[in-house]
């Protein structure tokens, strides 16, 4: 009996060694220390979806307006961010579904800093969709991008293009005291257009057209006074007609391009 004792004795740091590292093993693997592949981040901490996020029919084309998210989905703030992509789909405006199906055609990437093909005026971000068919129905979905280009939620918005109003035509411009005045012809419109008012667009230069207007409301007549510009420098104007058909609002292509330069004083 002593013997079988004296063995039990003996054994037992023996067996308490093993019975420590069997469960330091499972602890590290518990842990993930044998995971493979790089860290990826938790769904929350990605960026919320951009908003508000706007459409509006321009001309055969769709200008969609969108925000830079401030905060993750967890309420964080949002420092990674580095752009946006759009994807698109086309759906039947008689007898398809804007809804049953997520837009997958990738129609453009969008870089923070250098937005082209788009545009930025502080924290909002314009992109126009152009040459597409009257009669037939658009869904975009623009997601935020971060780090790595990995996607944050998606904002989406769906229109089917109308055929548009006509421009107006016969611009014309007078200078005098560093004030410009531009005048231009009221269209005919088709029936069920009702007329909104006229939206007035500037540039500098070779500068790109702004995607939004320079009157903040449409204008109710057809002349612009314009104190802004700069003498000695040249500029161009073009101006888009803005109608209502039922609850959508849908603009005009631009018309063509006035130029004015303002004599230096």
């Amino acid at each position: 009996m002593k013997s079988l004792e004296s063995w039990k004795n003996s054994v037992r740091p023996a067996l308490a060694g093993v019975s420590i590292a069997l469960s330091l093993l499972l602890l590290l693997l518990g842990t993930g220390c044998a995971r493979k592949g790089p860290l990826q981040p938790k769904l929350h901490s990605l960026p919320d979806a951009p908003q508000p996020l706007t459409i509006l029919q321009r001309g055969e084309g769709l200008l969609l307006g969108w925000s830079l998210p401030t905060r993750n989905l967890d309420g964080s703030p949002a420092e990674d961010l580095t752009g946006f992509r759009i994807l698109r789909m086309t759906y039947s405006s008689e007898n398809g579904c804007s809804s049953c199906r997520q837009p997958g055609d990738l129609r453009a990437s969008i870089d923070i800093d250098y937005p082209e093909p788009a545009q930025r005026i502080g924290r909002r971000f314009y992109w126009l969709d152009e040459q597409l068919t009257v009669g037939k129905g658009y869904r975009y979905l623009v997601q935020p991008l971060t780090v790595g280009g990995r996607p944050g939620a998606g904002a989406d918005i769906s229109q089917v293009l109308q055929c548009p109003p006509p421009a107006p035509e016969g611009l014309q411009a007078s200078t005098e005291d560093g004030v410009v005045r531009v005048t231009w012809q009221q269209p005919a419109l088709d029936t069920g257009m009702e007329l909104l008012g006229f939206q007035v667009y500037r540039r500098r230069g070779d500068t790109p057209f702004p995607p939004i207007p320079l009157n903040l409301q449409p204008l109710q007549t057809t002349e612009l006074v314009d104190e802004s510009p700069r003498d000695g420098h040249p500029y161009q104007y073009r101006i888009g007609t803005l109608v209502q058909i039922g609850e959508m609002r849908l603009e005009s292509a631009l018309s063509t391009a006035l130029h004015v330069s303002l004599p230096v004083r």
